[in-house]
């Protein structure tokens, strides 16, 4: 569920489904949602999905149990795709620490919203320009998109790590654009990579309690 939100899936859907002796998420599914599936709601959160799931998931098991599909021989159900719908497919693993991260090699500010929507405040190593050897692991708290440019003239350049550990090479780095929100004289707004301006109202340094984003980034990078 939580790679379908982070996919932007407009359906979603429930199996039934054995388990393999041999392999994980191998079995023959018995019973399946039908194409297209259960629309997943705009700007739709984990417990929202979750709840909207449990009741037919439910169904699919009570109903499968009554109609015995357990019963051997097992009867494959299952959606089969395409040769063209197989090159969609991702796979998805479970949900961890690491998928908080900020991709900013390819991030926009709409994928870094939902990132924080589904999985909870995104993340990212980052430095002063010139000055790689400061690196710091920086939590954004209270995001949101940015409508139209930056409201400041005035702006500052962060150095993000691209890479899985953060090192000195310039290959795994990105050159990220920031302005001061003088609106709120608390949040900064950034540009991303991939389009769109994101404003981080709230920073916490990793081990530290969170502030307001114009004092964690412009003392870090004074």
């Amino acid at each position: 569920m939580h790679h379908a939100l982070l996919l932007g899936r407009t359906h979603t859907g429930t199996s039934l489904q054995t388990l393999s002796e041999h392999t994980f998420d191998a079995g023959t599914v018995l019973s399946q949602t039908a194409l297209p599936g259960i629309p997943i709601p705009q700007d739709c959160d984990f417990p929202t999905l979750l709840a909207l799931l449990t009741p037919p998931s439910a169904a699919i098991l009570v109903d499968g149990l009554r109609a015995n599909l357990h019963v051997p021989p097992h009867i494959h159900r299952g959606w089969t795709p395409t040769p063209s719908e197989h090159q969609l497919l991702a796979h998805a693993p479970k949900a961890t620490t690491e998928d908080k991260r900020i991709r900013w090699a390819t991030a926009s500010a709409d994928s870094v919203v939902r990132q924080a929507r589904v999985l909870g405040p995104p993340w990212m190593h980052a430095a002063p320009l010139g000055s790689p050897e400061r690196i710091k692991r920086l939590i954004f708290e209270d995001i949101s998109l940015a409508e139209g440019e930056p409201p400041s003239q005035s702006q500052n350049i962060l150095l993000a790590f691209t890479d899985e550990a953060p090192c000195l090479g310039e290959e795994q780095t990105i050159l990220v654009r920031l302005w001061k929100d003088d609106e709120d004289g608390e949040s900064i707004i950034l540009k991303m990579p991939s389009g769109g301006y994101l404003r981080v109202k709230k920073i916490k340094e990793a081990g530290l309690a969170s502030r307001s984003a114009q004092a964690v980034i412009l003392g870090f990078l004074a």
